[in-house]
């Protein structure tokens, strides 16, 4: 609430054997709503730093199926991480089983990219409508853009035929080498999220938080009220949700965030400040979250506010 945030995605913290233990909590976070992706690994992230088993044989679909059918409307899809350094030898193995499961169930997939096993064209052409693939902006291994430093011809066929392209950033899962010439050639991004883990939460000078987010993305040259809506009606919509949230209209939820321009020196960068391999830009900026509502009650008000 403090970041100006009353409804979260959470991408994949949990799978099929994980998720019934989580699903308490979930439920009773009453204002504070979260929407979950279950991670086609069957212990989700709750096995870290030990890796996800990305054994295609390993994920059960049964078990998967069950879950979707007995908590109907709760889960957002599936999600799966194709980093090289996960999947390992078994390449785009995982990705195409996860499709195969996921059209038997009937639900869109996530997808995180960073250093693809092969390319991203091969990544993106499998995608379907609906399909997300997040980490858009990376610049670890296969990018999205081409030799020449354009956005790839592939990029340009899925999102017409309805995939959806989500910047979230988190510690190393964003560039300037491909966010600049992206929005120069007006790829933007459909969703602006964070990706945040308790590993990256409140870091500088990465996504640091939804406002930061909001700051860095206008910086790069997105008009101000064209990033907003890429943080609040697109993620409503592509969630089937824009009659409840992400909207001011009458009769919906009353989730309002208050923020004040404030102009000072702001530093962005794509890498957290111990890495050498950080690329850092100065802006001038920031939006400071004053007040947030959640369904017409204040959650969280600034002291000064």
């Amino acid at each position: 609430f403090a970041s100006g945030v009353t409804t979260v995605v959470d991408a994949g913290s949990t799978g099929c054997e994980t998720y019934a233990n989580a699903r308490t909590f979930i439920q009773k976070s009453v204002l504070l709503e979260i929407r979950p992706y279950l991670n086609i690994s069957s212990k989700g992230l709750s096995s870290l730093p030990e890796l996800e088993n990305m054994d295609p044989a390993s994920f059960d679909e049964a078990k998967i199926t069950e879950i979707f059918a007995k908590y109907p409307n709760e889960l957002e899809g599936l999600k799966i991480r194709t980093s090289k350094n996960i999947v390992g030898n078994f390449g785009l193995k995982p990705l195409d089983r996860t499709l195969e499961i996921a059209e038997k169930i009937g639900v869109p997939i996530m997808v995180h990219c960073t250093n693809p096993p092969g390319t991203l064209e091969e990544i993106i052409k499998r995608l379907r409508p609906g399909d997300v693939l997040t980490h858009m902006y990376q610049n670890i291994g296969s990018t999205l853009l081409n030799a020449k430093g354009q956005i790839l011809r592939q990029a340009y066929e899925a999102r017409e035929r309805g995939v959806i392209f989500e910047a979230a950033d988190a510690r190393a899962h964003f560039s300037f080498e491909v966010s600049e010439p992206a929005i120069k050639e007006e790829f933007l991004p459909d969703i602006i999220a964070t990706d945040l883990t308790q590993f990256s939460m409140y870091q500088r000078p990465t996504s640091f938080n939804l406002a930061m987010q909001i700051a860095k993305y206008t910086f790069l040259g997105i008009d101000f009220y064209e990033v907003l809506r890429r943080c609040t009606q697109n993620p409503a919509l592509v969630m089937g949700r824009l009659n409840d949230i992400g909207t001011l209209s009458t009769g919906t939820n009353g989730d309002v965030a208050i923020f004040k321009r404030i102009n000072c020196h702001n530093e962005f960068g794509d890498r957290p400040y111990y890495d050498s391999r950080k690329v850092l830009k100065q802006g001038n900026e920031i939006y400071k979250p004053m007040m947030t509502i959640k369904r017409g009650k204040i959650v969280y008000r600034d002291m000064l506010f």
